[in-house]
């Protein structure tokens, strides 16, 4: 099935919808916390009650396209605190992860094959420009275990225009 679905404008990573209803599908954020106070929100996600990474939190807003969803994904490590870039495939049920971690990923659309967003509050144009294998990515091994060894690394070439 193909799902398209962009923010509205004025939807930023401090505030943006909570519950998305697009066609048969249900894309919910839960347990909401601000990563720090005044800092962007991050929750647990959830597609049709369903939660997606149990335990990781995203960040908002997301965008659509095909059968991905294209989200911030919150990262907290040892010495790093930020984004990266997580799709989603809603029919295979499999992941990826496409940046690096930035201070914030601010998701604006989706031309062709490239996702434009932002790093930090301004909104000055970046874009990562997607692989043919990643849009018809299929793992050869179904992954059930989601610890940190186990996440799929794929490569995305980033040009920080």
């Amino acid at each position: 099935m193909n799902y398209d679905y962009k923010p509205i404008n004025s939807e930023t990573p401090w505030d943006f919808r909570k519950t998305v209803n697009i066609q048969n599908l249900k894309i919910e954020y839960k347990q909401m916390i601000e990563v720090c106070q005044g800092g962007p929100c991050v929750g647990n996600l959830y597609i049709n009650d369903v939660e997606i990474q149990s335990g990781k939190m995203f960040g908002g807003p997301f965008l659509m396209s095909g059968e991905c969803l294209y989200i911030p994904l919150f990262v907290r490590k040892f010495s790093t605190t930020g984004f990266q870039l997580f799709c989603w495939n809603l029919t295979k049920q499999t992941f990826l992860i496409g940046t690096q971690i930035l201070p914030l990923i601010r998701l604006d659309r989706i031309d062709g094959d490239e996702i434009h967003y932002s790093i930090g509050n301004k909104m000055s144009d970046k874009k990562i420009t997607l692989i043919s294998e990643f849009l018809n990515y299929t793992p050869s091994l179904q992954r059930k275990d989601h610890s940190s060894q186990n996440w799929i690394i794929f490569i995305l070439l980033l040009n920080l225009m």
